[in-house]
C-alpha cells in the first residue's frame, strides 16, 4: 500500500511541474512585455509602459533589465525619489552591468545627494574595477572640484584606455587650463576613439583654437610658445633630476615653428611633421616615448600624415579645409579606408596618461 501511495505522489509532483511554465518560457514572456512597452515610451505613456514592466519583472526576477527599465521611466519623468529604489534592486542582480551603477549615482546626483551618489558609483568600482564609464561618473559628480574630477578621469583612462569619454572631459579642462599640453594629447587620443560625433566636432575645434591660443607670431622676429606652466623636474631612481615630458613638449615645439607665420591647417601640418622630425632627432622618443608620437611616425612612413591632420582639426577651419579637400579628395578617401581598416590602437600597455611621463 506504501508503495503505491509512493508512486502516485511521484505521478502528482511530475504532473505539477509540467504544468508550471518552465524558467525558459518565463524569460521569453517577461522579453514580450518589455518590447511592448518600448512604443509606450516613445510616446511617453509611462504609467502604461510600467505597468508591462512590472508584469515582465513578475515574471523574471532573476534580471536586472525590468527594473533597471522601470527606474528609467521615472527618469524621463524626472521622478528621481521613485527611481531610486529600482536602480537599487536593479544593482543587487547577478547580470547587472555597470551602467547601472552609474545610472544611480547620476539620479543621486540629481537630487542633491553628492555623498549617496559617490557612494553608489564606488560600489560600482568595487563591482567593475576596470569601467572607464564609472570612472567617468565619479568623474562628473565632481566637477565643481576639479582636482577630484581630473583625478577620476585620468584613473579611467589608465583603467580603461579605450573608452573615450574621459579623454573627453580631460582635453576640456586642460585646453582651458594653464597646463593645455595634456589637452592637447588627450583630445587627439579622443578623436581616434569617437568620430562624426557632435563632441568630436567640438574638441577638433578646441585643437585648433588652442594651438592658435597658445602658438603667438610676434611680427617676424619672435614666436612665443606655451602650453604648460607647470614645468617641475622629477628625482629618477639616479636620484639624479629627470626632465618631465612637460620640458620637453615646448622646445621640440618652438624649434618646429618658423618665425613670421600665422595658425592654419597647411602651417601646423608643417609643425607637427617638423615637431616629430625634431622630437625623434633628440632621441626623446626613446627617453619619453608616447603613443601619439610613435603614431605620427607611422602616419608619415605612410604618406598619410597630412590627410590625417587635415582630418583631425578640419573643424577649426573648415573652409581652408574644404579648399584643401577639393584638390586631395582621392588621396583623403584612401586615407579614410586605411584609418577605418588601422586606427589608432589603444589598451592596456599599450596607451598614453600624465602620470605615464614622469
Amino acid at each position: 500500500m506504501r508503495f503505491y501511495i509512493s508512486i502516485f505522489l511521484l505521478w502528482v509532483g511530475i504532473f505539477s511541474l509540467s504544468a508550471q511554465p518552465s524558467a525558459k518560457k518565463l524569460k521569453v514572456e517577461a522579453r514580450k512585455y518589455a518590447k511592448e512597452a518600448l512604443p509606450y515610451i516613445e510616446k511617453h505613456d509611462y504609467q502604461k509602459a510600467r505597468s508591462l514592466l512590472y508584469s515582465a519583472f513578475s515574471l523574471d526576477t532573476a534580471s536586472y533589465l525590468y527594473a533597471y527599465e522601470i527606474a528609467y521611466t521615472h527618469v524621463l519623468e524626472k521622478d528621481y525619489v521613485h527611481a531610486i529604489p529600482f536602480y537599487k534592486m536593479a544593482c543587487k542582480k547577478s547580470d547587472v552591468t555597470d551602467y547601472c551603477y552609474v545610472m544611480l549615482g547620476s539620479t543621486y546626483f540629481l537630487l542633491g545627494m553628492q555623498e549617496e551618489a559617490e557612494k553608489a558609483l564606488s560600489e560600482g568600482l568595487e563591482r567593475f574595477p576596470n569601467s572607464g564609464r564609472l570612472y567617468q561618473a565619479m568623474g562628473d559628480v565632481n566637477q565643481l572640484n576639479l582636482v577630484r574630477a581630473l583625478h577620476y578621469y585620468e584613473k579611467g583612462v589608465m583603467a580603461d584606455p579605450s573608452y573615450p569619454m574621459n579623454y573627453y572631459w580631460l582635453s576640456k579642462l586642460f585646453c582651458n587650463s594653464t597646463e593645455e599640453m595634456w589637452g592637447m594629447l588627450y583630445g587627439e587620443i579622443f578623436l581616434n576613439l569617437e568620430e562624426n560625433t557632435a563632441r568630436s566636432k567640438e574638441i577638433s575645434q578646441l585643437l585648433f583654437d588652442t594651438y592658435k591660443n597658445c602658438i603667438k607670431f610676434h611680427g617676424d622676429t619672435l614666436v612665443t610658445v606655451q602650453f604648460c606652466r607647470n614645468s617641475l623636474t622629477y628625482p629618477n631612481e639616479h636620484k639624479t633630476e629627470w626632465l618631465p615630458l612637460t620640458m620637453i613638449y615646448e622646445p621640440c615645439l618652438e624649434a618646429s615653428v618658423p618665425l613670421g607665420g600665422s595658425i592654419t591647417l597647411a602651417s601646423l601640418h608643417d609643425i607637427r611633421s617638423r615637431f616629430i622630425d625634431v622630437y625623434t632627432k633628440e632621441n626623446y622618443h626613446i627617453s619619453h616615448p608616447c603613443l601619439l608620437f610613435d603614431w605620427h611616425k607611422d602616419l608619415m612612413k605612410k604618406g598619410y600624415f597630412e590627410c590625417y591632420n587635415y582630418w583631425l582639426m578640419r573643424y577649426g577651419s573648415p573652409h581652408e579645409f574644404d579648399v584643401w579637400l577639393s584638390k586631395k579628395r582621392e588621396k583623403y578617401e584612401d586615407f579614410l579606408k586605411w584609418l577605418k581598416a588601422h586606427p589608432l590602437y589603444v589598451e592596456k600597455g599599450r596607451q598614453f596618461h600624465r602620470f605615464g611621463n614622469k
